[in-house]
């Protein structure tokens, strides 16, 4: 079912692993005290799920994450990331929206500049990311 070429059959076998998983864990309280009722409660699952569980990601890294295409991907993102960030932190001035270049201003005094630079990257979607990239890098760039 899992491997089934049928999209709905691997949506369904998918949704079953996924509850089997989620209905084999247990909440208990802790044994040490806290005044914060979140924090007073641990959730354990079963042994057996647990090693099934280990079995799937252990199967994702290997046969999805860890394939070559996959980290080319991951690779290319990377690098638009680091471009980015080494373009901004070298002119934040000139090259950052007026609002976070505000932002980037006021923690320069705290020498917190660097990470309102980190935020802004943090915060683009994929595809402004790669806009931005293309605007600051590529020759075809359109404003």
């Amino acid at each position: 079912m899992l491997f089934s070429g049928k999209h709905y059959v691997r949506k369904d076998a998918i949704g079953g692993i996924v509850n089997a998983l989620l209905t084999s864990i247990s909440v208990k309280p802790v044994e040490a005290p806290f005044h914060n009722e979140l924090l007073a409660f641990n959730a354990y699952i079963e042994p057996h799920m647990g090693n099934a569980l280990e079995v799937l990601k252990h199967f994702v890294s290997q046969y999805v994450i860890q394939i070559p295409q996959v980290q080319r991907f991951e690779y290319k993102g990377q690098q638009l990331i680091m471009d980015l960030f080494e373009a901004l932190s070298a002119d934040p001035e000139r090259l950052l929206p007026q609002a976070t270049g505000e932002k980037w201003r006021k923690a320069q005094e705290q020498d917190e500049g660097m990470r309102v630079i980190c935020d802004y990257i943090a915060a683009m979607t994929d595809a402004y990311a790669q806009r931005l990239h293309q605007q600051l890098f590529s020759a075809q760039s359109h404003y």
